[in-house]
């Protein structure tokens, strides 16, 4: 279940993807809770716990597009436009719902394949050369 779990173009089964999904919600809620730790020092009482959680929600929301950029890299699929668009989604869900939600389409995204996006860049360059 955790076997490979820092190996982003690892192919996952549902259930390694799910201990995938738990160990990086924890990792990413330790990193949240330390950024908003750092705040202690920048605001006054009043605001710090608001700061605190603007602060931690702006984190997972960018670690979760950079894990998901990461791993779309790994596995070649950064040129699939429904690749980019389930990693842009899951930053909309990180950013309104927290890492519980942001994290799901990205645990799917290590069940694909590498290489297996039905719109590649390089495909396409490859399709109009064999055209010319």
């Amino acid at each position: 279940m955790f076997s490979n779990i820092m190996n982003l173009g690892f192919t996952r089964s549902p259930l390694q993807a799910i201990g995938f999904y738990i160990t990086y919600f924890c990792i990413f809620l330790l990193l949240a809770a330390i950024v908003g730790a750092m705040s202690v020092f920048t605001a006054d009482a009043e605001a710090l716990p608001q700061l605190a959680a603007q602060l931690g929600i702006v984190t997972v929301t960018v670690a979760t597009l950079i894990l998901g950029s990461a791993i779309a890299y790994q596995k070649h699929l950064l040129g699939s436009i429904p690749v980019i668009l389930l990693i842009l989604g899951s930053g909309a869900l990180a950013l309104f719902g927290g890492t519980i939600f942001g994290l799901v389409p990205i645990a799917f995204l290590t069940m694909r394949m590498p290489g297996t996006s039905p719109i590649a860049v390089q495909d396409t360059k490859k399709c109009c050369r064999a055209r010319a």
